[in-house]
């Protein structure tokens, strides 16, 4: 019966798709100038980084350090500090791939990632401040308003949750024991990145053509809701032409189906369903209209009132991401000569073996 309901769907789907050919066409060159545009400058230098640091061992100080307050305030781990700063500051997907791959390694437990999944996935410093605020509104001070709006109801959502389930005592962390090889890891992030920048875009893409299809079908009032609960793009244009910073705030923390979508095989893999993500998104969401009305009300940020608001900026460039690609690239290069000079002196030091060669039968007539 699923078989059949799918097939059903997929076949009505590309009915669809053929009778609102136009539709479908316009909205994906629209999306992929948006990717093109915001997505993949100020995501992809920060995937790169943050997949590099995800493979550094943190230091052993810090964290001793954040051990206890971590546990306190959210009951996570001290392996748990590398992911939860990269999905607060470099965005959405990063915290859950991060936490995925730690409980792999067995550096943290399924629970702390199940935690880190669900309550830090926030838009990160280049969507927020880079293209939403630079990008949607034209204003760097409203992009640090809606980072700040997110990254507090995160951080209130999983306090809020601790109190409610405290975690229990903190397990004995597992440190793995291998050799860190910076041109390694970083060939490995830039390859993720790549892998994770292009399932980024295809899921925007293909939401971007639905919506369209939806709009061309329903009309001009489910237009203006659907996009935002759908993808996050659409939902935080939909919000700019509004003039709606408290709105933007919501739409950044609750994410879109879209984002839930790109989220499920790490959702599943952590054992948190799509029913519970997208409550504690719901509830995040409230918390970060709540803060970004406050944040408004105290220090009186400025809504632009430019004419352009909404439309597709021209670049949305990551001064930070570039800084960061650039010492990757440094990185990288250290790394390999200092390869080569390692297997030079190995060759140096090897001594040669002398080659026997076999003795020469003569056969006598």
């Amino acid at each position: 019966m699923k078989t059949a309901l799918c097939a059903a769907g997929a076949l009505g789907g590309l009915c669809l798709l053929i009778c609102f050919s136009a539709q479908a066409k316009t909205a994906m060159r629209e999306t992929l100038s948006m990717c093109a545009a915001v997505m993949v400058p100020s995501l992809f230098p920060m995937m790169t980084i943050s997949g590099f640091l995800s493979a550094c061992p943190c230091p052993a100080f810090l964290r001793r350090r954040c051990a206890a307050p971590l546990r306190a305030l959210f009951g996570l781990s001290p392996g748990c500090l590398t992911p939860l700063l990269l999905g607060l500051t470099g965005g959405y997907p990063l915290a859950a791939k991060a936490a995925a791959e730690a409980s792999k390694a067995g550096v943290i437990a399924e629970e702390d990632a199940r935690r880190l999944t669900l309550f830090f996935t926030c838009p990160g410093l280049p969507f927020a401040v880079v293209a939403a605020g630079e990008g949607f509104f034209g204003s760097r001070t409203v992009g640090i308003t809606l980072f700040v709006a997110c990254a507090v109801a995160d951080a209130s959502a999983a306090f809020l949750w601790n109190r409610l389930h405290p975690a229990g005592a903190a397990p004995a962390e597992a440190i793995p024991q291998q050799r860190f090889s910076p041109g390694q890891a970083l060939v490995r992030a830039v390859e993720r990145a790549v892998s994770s920048m292009l399932s980024v875009c295809a899921w925007i893409c293909a939401f971007g053509t639905l919506l369209a299809v939806v709009n061309a079908l329903a009309g001009d009032g489910l237009s203006r809701r659907l996009p935002l609960i759908a993808e996050i793009t659409a939902a935080v244009r939909t919000a700019a032409e509004q003039k709606d910073l408290p709105l933007t705030a919501a739409c950044l923390a609750f994410g879109g189906l879209c984002l839930m979508c790109q989220l499920l095989p790490e959702l599943q893999r952590c054992g948190a369903g799509a029913a519970r993500y997208l409550a504690v998104r719901s509830v995040c969401a409230g918390l970060a209209w709540l803060t970004e009305t406050v944040l408004l009300r105290l220090f009186a940020v400025p809504v632009p009132t430019d004419s352009r608001l909404g439309t597709i900026p021209l670049s949305a460039n990551s001064v930070a991401g570039s800084a960061a690609l650039l010492f990757c690239g440094a990185v990288f290069m250290a790394e390999t000569a200092r390869l080569s000079s390692v297997g030079a002196k190995e060759r140096a030091t090897v001594p040669e073996v002398p080659v026997k060669r076999k003795a020469r039968v003569k056969f006598r007539n």
